[in-house]
């Protein structure tokens, strides 16, 4: 047998040897191997400098790909010696890959044609919340270059196309009573007795139970204008008529300077019923939530489809979001003409007990000469239909 020689290390300690074994003859094959390792790194030339772009990275490694040596590779080798395999295997079995292949992709093209088509029809649906409603869009720049990125690194073509496609409104809830409650028997008749009748009996939500009655709409069946407000006040939950307290004098006043008669125009509530809470002796007003308001939507549909005015007036916030849009705004749309399938012209205006808020008589002058000019607007539009 061949006698084992020893060695003394750095690392051991002073009087102590360890044999030189497979240990010490695998350190210097990993020390051999990294010495090699560092000069083929080092005779390598550097391929490509700091400043070329990923782009061009990966075409010159495509190029390089290209030329003989690249399919030298084991791997590939073996993955190309591994499919040839399998096509022999499979000509010797009868079996047709190719044919299976192009029948499935045959099979996938409508799916994907029909997946790719739906968008478009959706986009060709939607519409421009901001160009509807007037708001500023900083990003309506179109002197941009077709490469050019806008401040939120996006490209702004599709951002342009976004804003020609349209942004679907939220729909108002559907006419619907709150759980646990139902509505009347409802009238088959046209009639805006017999419906005011059924109203009387309604108890779709919880605010009969404190309100006095039902205050439904009033005026004249052939009226071309119907003012939409929020709901009654206490004198109007007594009297069992819409717009005969403090907000309903400030209406008449203005109504009166713009040149509209009350008498031939029909105002209602979008809900019927008046929500309050008590202070002392006094009765406050709440504002109604989106289910009382969605389960009082079946009266005022029915009104303006019996009566089909030529001009529907949402007076106040709650009325022009239960009939125009959840998010539309008073305070920028007053006075203006929006579509709408409710009637030719719809308008939104303030509501008069708001100038009544106001906090001095010079913010309430200020805001009924406003108020008077909204008006005015709906009575050149009432003209206009009556000329024409």
């Amino acid at each position: 047998m061949r006698p084992q020689t020893t060695t003394t290390t750095p690392e051991a300690k002073p009087g102590k040897t360890r044999a030189r074994g497979h240990a010490h003859r695998h350190r210097e094959g990993d020390e051999n191997g990294q010495r090699h390792d560092q000069k083929i790194r080092e005779s390598e030339p550097r391929q490509h400098s700091a400043e070329v772009v990923p782009d061009q990275i990966r075409a010159d490694r495509s190029a390089d790909e290209s030329r003989s040596g690249a399919n030298d590779h084991p791997c590939r080798k073996h993955r190309g010696l591994a499919y040839r395999g399998a096509c022999e295997r499979d000509s010797k079995g009868g079996i047709d890959r190719d044919g299976e292949r192009d029948a499935g992709e045959a099979q996938r093209r409508p799916a994907d044609a029909q997946r790719g088509t739906a968008p478009a029809r959706e986009l060709g649906q939607l519409i421009v919340a901001d160009k509807s409603f007037g708001r500023a869009d900083p990003d309506q720049r179109d002197d941009r270059k077709e490469d050019e990125r806008d401040a939120h690194g996006e490209d702004h073509r599709a951002r342009r196309l976004l804003r020609q496609t349209e942004v679907p409104e939220s729909e108002p809830s559907p006419p619907a009573p709150e759980p646990g409650h139902k509505y009347p028997e409802l009238p088959d008749t046209k009639s805006l007795g017999a419906w005011r009748d059924a109203a009387a009996h309604c108890q779709a939500c919880d605010l009969w139970k404190n309100a006095t009655q039902t205050v439904f709409g009033e005026g004249r069946r052939t009226a071309k204008v119907v003012f939409v407000g929020e709901q009654p006040g206490d004198k109007e939950d007594i009297a069992g008529k819409p717009f005969v307290g403090p907000a309903g004098r400030v209406l008449d006043e203005a109504l009166e300077a713009a040149g509209i008669d009350r008498d031939t125009v029909y105002v209602t509530n979008a809900v019927k019923h008046f929500k309050w809470r008590p202070a002392g002796k006094r009765r406050l007003h709440e504002k109604p939530n989106r289910s009382e308001i969605a389960a009082c939507r079946l009266w005022l549909d029915a009104e303006i489809g019996i009566l089909k005015p030529q001009v529907v007036v949402c007076l106040g916030a709650t009325a022009a979001q239960a009939l125009i849009a959840p998010s539309f705004k008073v305070t920028q749309q007053r006075g203006k003409l929006i579509p709408s399938p409710l009637a030719p012209h719809v308008m939104a205006t303030v509501h008069p007990s708001s100038i009544l808020r106001a906090p001095d008589d010079a913010a309430r002058e200020r805001e009924m000469k406003l108020f008077v000019a909204d008006l005015k607007a709906v009575a050149k539009v009432v003209r206009g239909i009556e000329s024409g």
